[in-house]
């Protein structure tokens, strides 16, 4: 996840949990949201190092000392200073260290994201990691699970080409969050889940538009492997579609996507 999608989908997902201060572990919900989970130390309270967020009683600036989960584009931010929006004035203190469970706000000279949740009391990190890894597991396979169940035709193939629908063809509900449908042609190589296409070939459409609501949709190129969870949606009542982040998995998903839908093949 690069670091624009990354705060896209804090936009998207939105919460509310509570503030600075808690002594165990968050559950599960909370590591779902937070794309940025590490240990750091306060640098500096009421402060910022990011121009676009100003100065306040609930900003700090914290040293993060160790990553316990982040997209690719923040896995440098090691021994870096982020700012910190809590949710309301904190007790921590200059120099206390933390575990801050984070999603995406600005990115600009520096970092600076949202808390969700902060583990004030002493925690292994280790012991931290294998809870965070554990949770993400469960919740990604509850995730696949729902979009394996409501899809009307699973099938494994390869991409062999992509194209603009044409304006005729697009859905005349037009909108600033338009998907900008485009067509991948994809080649089936076994069907999972309801009926083969008679060419042995099937027309995928998939959102183009790198607007906060479809940039983590499936982009494809041709030559693209993988498994295809394909949809009916009323944005692209032409055909089938994967629309939703989680309708396109890599083949290396193949023996989870086999299970839930219960083959067992």
């Amino acid at each position: 996840m690069n670091v624009r999608a990354f705060v896209a989908a804090a936009v998207i997902v939105g919460c509310t949990v509570p503030s600075a201060g808690q002594t165990r572990s968050p559950g599960p919900d909370v590591i779902q949201r937070s794309g940025f989970i590490f240990k750091g130390t306060v640098r500096r309270l009421a402060s910022s190092n990011v121009l676009a967020l100003a100065s306040t009683a609930t900003t700090i600036v914290v040293r993060v000392d160790e990553i316990l989960k982040s997209p690719k584009a923040l896995e440098g931010f090691r021994g870096r200073e982020v700012t910190v929006q809590l949710r309301r004035a904190t007790p921590l203190k200059v120099g206390q260290q933390a575990v801050f469970y984070t999603s995406g706000l600005l990115y600009g000279e520096s970092l600076a994201v949202k808390e969700e949740a902060t583990l004030t009391a002493p925690a292994d990190s280790k012991r931290l990691a294998t809870e965070i890894a554990e949770s993400e597991r469960q919740t990604s396979e509850q995730a696949i699970r729902a979009r394996v169940t409501s899809a009307a035709l699973i099938i494994t193939g390869k991409v062999i080409d992509v194209a603009a629908v044409g304006a005729e063809d697009q859905s005349r509900r037009r909108s600033e969050h338009d998907p900008e449908l485009w067509r991948a042609t994809v080649a089936v190589a076994n069907v999972l889940k309801g009926q083969r296409a008679a060419s042995g070939q099937v027309p995928v459409l998939f959102a183009h538009s790198t607007d906060e609501r479809w940039i983590l949709s499936p982009k494809y190129t041709a030559g693209q492997q993988g498994i295809f969870l394909l949809h009916r949606e009323q944005l692209a009542p032409q055909g089938f579609s994967t629309l939703h982040q989680l309708d396109f998995q890599p083949l290396s998903q193949l023996d989870l996507v086999r299970r839930l839908i219960g083959t067992g093949r």
